[in-house]
């Protein structure tokens, strides 16, 4: 990195030093539309297959609670209609 220049801006009554330095990558034409973002371009499949994941594991999670209700209702029911009382076995 080398220091080009430094300039200094006052606002608001407080002053402040600004070095403008350049790094060794070159800098963005202005009219490369997108530019900016080649370098997340390789993560869209990652997130994706991470939203993907997390769907599965959400929709996963919804269909236990489900069927653990479902077993639930029926141990109850299987109880509340047994012929044989629960004290007398």
């Amino acid at each position: 990195m080398c220091i080009i220049g430094r300039k200094a801006v006052c606002h608001s009554g407080c002053l402040f030093v600004l070095e403008i330095s350049r790094t060794r990558r070159p800098a963005t034409p202005a009219g490369a539309i997108g530019a900016e973002f080649a370098t997340q371009e390789g993560r869209g499949p990652a997130v994706k297959k991470l939203l993907l994941v997390a769907l599965v594991a959400l929709g996963g999670f919804f269909v236990y609670r489900q069927v653990q209700a479902d077993r639930a209702e029926q141990d109850l029911w299987t109880e509340a209609t047994d012929p044989v009382p629960a004290g007398a076995r």
